[in-house]
Formats: C-alpha cells, sequence, structure tokens
C-alpha cells in the first residue's frame, strides 16, 4: 500500500492517492486548475485509477472529478446526501472565490456505511460521518484485514490535527457532528489520519491534544 499526498487549490485541500501495486484510488480531487499535478502521479507512477472517492460535497473537494473521470474513467463514489451540494460546487465556487469552474458529474456509485471498497486487495471501509456535510464519510483500512502495520484513516473534514471541521456552514449538522467523532475517538489509537487538510496526526494524539474534542465529547474522551 502506497500513499501520495497532493495538496490542490486555494483552500489547501489534501488530495491523496492511494494505491496497492498498479491500482489507485483517489480521494478528493478538490481543484481543477490544479488537476495536472495529479495526473503527474498518477503517470509517473504507471498507476490506473479504479475509483474517485469524494469524503463530502464541498467544492474543494470535488472540482477536479470531471477532469480525472475524462482522462482515465474512474467510477466515482460519494454519498448520497451530499449529492445537491455536489452539484452545485461549481456554482458555489463561482460565488464564494470567483472561479470559472466546470459541473462536477453526478457520482456513479453512492456509499454507505459499512461498505467495503477494493483495490487489488487492499479492503477499504467507508464510515458514514455526517456532520461537517450531511454526507461526509471516512475511510478506514484495518490493519489486520490488509497485514500492515497500523491502522489508516483519512478522515476528510471531520477531523483535523488538533481541530475538527465546521459546522457552522449551510447544511452541516452540529449535532450528528458529535456522534461522528465519537466513532473516530473510539478507533484505535495508533490509527494514522490523513486529514482534508493540514498535516497527518493519530488518533492517540487528538485524544490528548485535540482541545476542540476535549470540549465536545468531555468525559467520554478522558475514559478513552
Amino acid at each position: 500500500m502506497r500513499i501520495m499526498r497532493i495538496v490542490l487549490g486555494p483552500l489547501r485541500t489534501n488530495c491523496y492517492i492511494l494505491s496497492r501495486d498498479d491500482e489507485a484510488l483517489i480521494i478528493d480531487p478538490g481543484w481543477h486548475e490544479d488537476i495536472d499535478l495529479v495526473f503527474k502521479e498518477i503517470e509517473r507512477n504507471s498507476l490506473n485509477p479504479r475509483y474517485i472517492v469524494a469524503t463530502h460535497g464541498h467544492f474543494d473537494h470535488v472540482l477536479g472529478v470531471g477532469s480525472l473521470k475524462r482522462r482515465f474513467s474512474p467510477v466515482f463514489m460519494a454519498h448520497e446526501k451530499d449529492l445537491n451540494m455536489i452539484l452545485r460546487a461549481h456554482e458555489i465556487a463561482h460565488r464564494l472565490l470567483g472561479v470559472n469552474a466546470p459541473q462536477v458529474p453526478t457520482p456513479d456509485y453512492f456509499v454507505r456505511e459499512g461498505q467495503k471498497i477494493f483495490i487489488k486487495d487492499l479492503v477499504i471501509k467507508v464510515l458514514e460521518v455526517p456532520g461537517h456535510s450531511p454526507g461526509s464519510i471516512a475511510l478506514y483500512i484495518d490493519p489486520v484485514e490488509n497485514n500492515i502495520d497500523k491502522p489508516v484513516l483519512f478522515s476528510g473534514d471531520t477531523l483535523f490535527r488538533e481541530s475538527i471541521g465546521r459546522t457552522d456552514i449551510p447544511e452541516a449538522l452540529p449535532h450528528e457532528m458529535i456522534r461522528s467523532l465519537k466513532k473516530l475517538v473510539n478507533l484505535p489509537r495508533q490509527t494514522i489520519v490523513y486529514p482534508g487538510h493540514g498535516p497527518e496526526t493519530t488518533i492517540g494524539h487528538e485524544i490528548r491534544y485535540n482541545m476542540y474534542l476535549k470540549e465536545l465529547l468531555g468525559e467520554e474522551l478522558d475514559e478513552l
């Protein structure tokens, strides 16, 4: 298993290329104007992108999807509850940042809790984590199931290093965010977290140092 991070666009979105052998899954190709950076990594490593997965439908996580689909024809996956957000991503980007972006294609497939995505023999499990958006998801790779040293989590904009995703924005669900964060902090402490923005972290680090988690979860966090 190999993980490559490419930072895209003015909001510094982390796009990840997750690969096993020559097959790849692209997570959050968020910016159309920088998508050549993703192309170069795919071609430099002779990869076949089988899937694109959006951790949620905000424009800075999906605007590069169309370019990738035209170039490599991967299957685009997202959660159905963010469909309207995905289809309006270009409009929202124009309104907020003044950029002209193409409309994002409709997902080919809607993911759900517990679903497994396969890249060769690599098993990636979908976790529903609504809060930052109604259809936010995370992707979890179990070490036992995949014969790797430590668990891996792609957390989207739900959990960051010493921070969490905003819930003071349109369509966010603050009460759902609390439940989603509880789900994530109950993963093994050694889980390596690759967030939608910023540097990687671990669940253990966040339990110890994330003040936002401490404020929201209180005594429940202390008991972990």
